[in-house]
């Protein structure tokens, strides 16, 4: 698609969260008549109805209406749309071009492209993999499914604003990856494969398949990143021509003690000084090497490196310290939205853990869960639609508390840690059922703990 392909056209962008407004303010940049729609209904965007209607020639709030889709030249679709839903699999059978919001900023970005997918650890690992970069002097784009869309890279080229970035780091989902078909990813990452989403995809076959489509345009010049371990993703990237770098234990890339050794292939060996590192747990240590992999694939120099890693903090949400009271550390660990997240974040911890899990269940498997609690958790405080289910294959496991409210888990998190223990919200679940989002999650943690703390004062 290049960037005048959409002069006059009519372009309906489904769905308006983040990524599909990015999509519209490019689409409407390109010359097109743009049409909004939403399943929810006005009272989902108060506030935002004039920002809507600024923006787009027509606003269809309520439903998607086949009529309009029937009449779009274009239809762009956000991720968080299922491709399956009625109208869009109507589009489709018609023979109407569906795209996501990814495959619509790719037409109008010339830059390498480093993609990280996984289950778990994208985010972190993209965001060092940009830290590191701009450690070594590079101008980096940082953006997808991290929260920042695509398409905001590709309007700032368009419009030349300051310096261009010239390279992205993206982080995509399976959602995004199943809708982007003209995607190269110079350097790919696929950091590791669990359960998820298996309330969208009819089989763990197919969340898989879905993100395997990293490799697809790959050529002998570019670069795979996978863990050493995983024999069901090296299948998928033995698919590829492009060279494959390995990560973790017996990897290319892998600890040593406080060292990080790196011996990509056909490339100079380093090491690393970690013994700055400050993230928790194992999984973080994997996290980093696939970085700095990618980090060093896309020219960056070791010592550069070094320095980045010392002085990259911890995100939000993810094993974030946000408070102490009486002793009793809490840490919010929102993003952790799979049981897989779950369990690599309560070994990160050697001390007891009271442990706040619950939300909106994906169609995972908990009993995988068991295990973990047993070592780690003195209680589990249930919270959600998942409770009953939690409740169920964790009976007997430790002691389980069902709360209403996120404020009451804390409040009982508390009284159950002290003395020696932390509190640990890591839900395994998605938060729809309470909260707008994982972040509004994790802030209404934070501040229930800052609240608490305040009274104990």
């Amino acid at each position: 698609m290049s960037t005048h392909s959409l002069a006059s056209q009519s372009v309906l962008i489904v769905g308006l969260a983040r990524s599909g407004l990015a999509a519209a303010r490019l689409a409407r940049r390109l010359g097109a008549r743009v049409l909004l729609s939403d399943s929810r209904g006005p009272e989902a965007f108060a506030g935002r109805l004039d920002e809507f209607e600024a923006l787009a020639d027509r606003v269809e709030l309520g439903g998607h209406r086949d009529e309009t889709l029937a009449q779009s030249d274009l239809i762009v679709v956000s991720p968080g749309v299922p491709l399956s839903i009625a109208p869009l699999r109507r589009a489709l059978e018609r023979g109407q071009r569906v795209i996501g919001e990814v495959e619509l900023a790719l037409g109008c970005i010339d830059l390498p492209l480093i993609a990280i997918t996984g289950t778990n650890g994208k985010t972190t690992s993209a965001a060092l993999c940009a830290h590191l970069l701009r450690a070594a002097g590079r101008r980096v784009f940082l953006g997808g499914n991290i929260g920042n869309p695509l398409s905001n890279l590709a309007l700032e080229l368009l419009e030349r604003r300051g310096e261009a970035p010239r390279l992205a780091v993206v982080e995509l989902s399976s959602f995004q990856l199943e809708s982007a078909p003209s995607l190269h990813a110079r350097v790919a990452v696929w950091l590791n494969l669990g359960d998820d989403h298996l309330d969208r995809y009819a089989r763990p076959e197919d969340y898989a398949a879905a993100k395997a489509r990293l490799f697809a345009n790959q050529t002998s010049e570019d670069w795979i990143v996978i863990p050493a371990d995983d024999a069901r993703i090296a299948a998928h990237a033995a698919k590829s021509p492009a060279r494959i770098a390995t990560f973790g234990p017996g990897g290319d890339l892998r600890m040593e003690h406080d060292r990080l050794r790196c011996n990509l292939p056909g490339r100079d060996q380093c090491e690393i000084d970690i013994t700055s590192w400050r993230l928790l747990g194992a999984h973080n240590r994997l996290n980093l090497e696939a970085a700095v992999g990618c980090a060093l694939l896309a020219g960056a120099d070791s010592e550069a490196l070094a320095a980045g890693v010392a002085d990259f903090a911890p995100l939000p949400h993810r094993l974030e310290p946000v408070g102490e009271i009486r002793g009793v550390r809490f840490y919010n660990d929102s993003k952790a939205t799979t049981p897989d997240s779950l369990i690599a974040a309560v070994r990160s911890f050697e001390e007891p853990l009271v442990l706040i899990a619950g939300g909106r269940g994906k169609g995972a498997d908990f009993s995988v869960l068991r295990e973990a609690v047993a070592e780690r958790a003195r209680a589990v405080l249930l919270i959600g639609e998942a409770a009953d289910e939690l409740q169920h294959v964790l009976q007997g496991v430790t002691r389980l508390e069902r709360c209403d409210t996120l404020e009451q888990a804390v409040r009982l998190g508390l009284e159950l840690a002290a003395p020696d223990a932390s509190v640990l919200l890591s839900p395994a679940c998605a938060s729809f059922d309470m909260f707008d989002d994982y972040e509004h999650r994790g802030r209404s943690f934070t501040a229930a703990v800052r609240t608490l703390a305040g009274g104990e004062a």
